[in-house]
This record gives structure tokens, C-alpha cells and sequence, in this order.
């Protein structure tokens, strides 16, 4: 079975805050809200979020400098960004900090299980390219420490990929 998706709502306009925790929950997500960026740190800071949702245009910190900071801490929670200015510079700067996503309000309600699921999707797919990174750079790795091997004794010379491919196939039979 699997958990809910736990989603953290940082806006400073308590009322707009409580209908988009009251909509999520109806959607089926956990919701955790924050009315201040600085709030909205300490809960990133103790908690397991799969996405942020927050305010531009909040006293303190704005979403801007939160979502620069959040981007360095947490890579692969999506963070979308709401505002209630449509204005084309503030959605480029928002892109260009790395945001999934840029919502104008009062949001399409209806709309937003998409949204959502298109940030989670994101966030899968840049989990499964950094495990596939990963998995490259350990077989290269690894091709080295065995050129290596065979390079210092030439006895051996072949042994360690002949041994590799072996393995491979005993792999696939079973």
C-alpha cells in the first residue's frame, strides 16, 4: 500500500492558505501549511514533503529567494510557485530558478491534481536519470579497476572481463 503524497503549502494569506490545504486534502494529499517562507523551513527541515506549493509575494523571504534556497537544499522536490500577477517576467524568472511549475490565482481548483502529478512525474524522472547516473559512473568505474587489473599482470590479462561476462550470463539464466 502505498503512503500519501505529503504536500507543503506556504502562503501568508491565511484564508487562501486554508482553501488550498482544504483542496488538497479532498484530492487525497497530505497537507502541511506554513504562512511565512521562514515557517515553511522549518517544516522542510523536519519533515518528508513530495512537493512545495508557495506564495511570490510574501513579507520576508519571497518565493523567489525561498525556491533559490530550496533548489540548493532539496533537489528533488518540486517546488511550484503561485502569485496573483500574470506577468510573463515573473514567469520566466520563476522558470529560469527551476520551479516545476507557475500558477496565477485564484487557481482552477480542478486543475490541480495535474499540476501536481506533473511535478511528481518530474521529480520520478530526475530520481531515475541521477540512479542512472549513478549506475554509469560505478560501470566505468569499475571497466577501469579491471583494465587496471589486467594491465598490471598480463597472466591475467582478459581474466577479469572474461569473468564479468560469465556473471552476466549466470545472471540472466536465473
Amino acid at each position: 500500500m502505498s503512503r500519501k503524497k505529503t504536500i507543503l503549502v506556504i502562503e501568508d494569506d491565511i484564508q487562501y492558505g486554508e482553501l488550498l490545504k482544504d483542496a488538497l486534502v479532498h484530492f487525497g494529499y497530505d497537507v502541511m501549511l506554513a504562512y511565512s517562507a521562514t515557517g515553511g523551513m522549518d517544516i522542510i527541515r523536519q519533515e518528508k514533503l513530495d512537493l512545495i506549493i508557495s506564495d511570490i509575494n510574501m513579507p520576508g523571504i519571497n518565493g523567489f529567494q525561498l525556491a533559490e534556497r530550496l533548489l540548493k537544499m532539496f533537489l528533488d522536490i518540486p517546488l511550484i510557485l503561485i502569485t496573483g500577477l500574470d506577468d510573463l517576467k515573473l514567469i520566466k524568472r520563476a522558470l529560469a530558478v527551476g520551479v516545476s511549475d507557475y500558477l496565477v490565482k485564484p487557481i482552477k481548483l480542478d486543475e490541480l491534481p495535474v499540476v501536481l502529478e506533473k511535478g511528481f512525474e518530474r521529480r520520478r524522472l530526475e530520481s531515475k536519470k541521477l540512479q542512472d547516473n549513478k549506475a554509469e559512473i560505478l560501470l566505468k568505474a569499475l571497466k577501469a579497476l579491471m583494465r587496471a587489473l589486467d594491465a598490471k599482470d598480463h597472466y591475467t590479462c582478459g581474466h577479469s572481463q572474461r569473468v564479468a561476462a560469465l556473471a552476466m550470463l549466470m545472471a540472466e539464466v536465473l
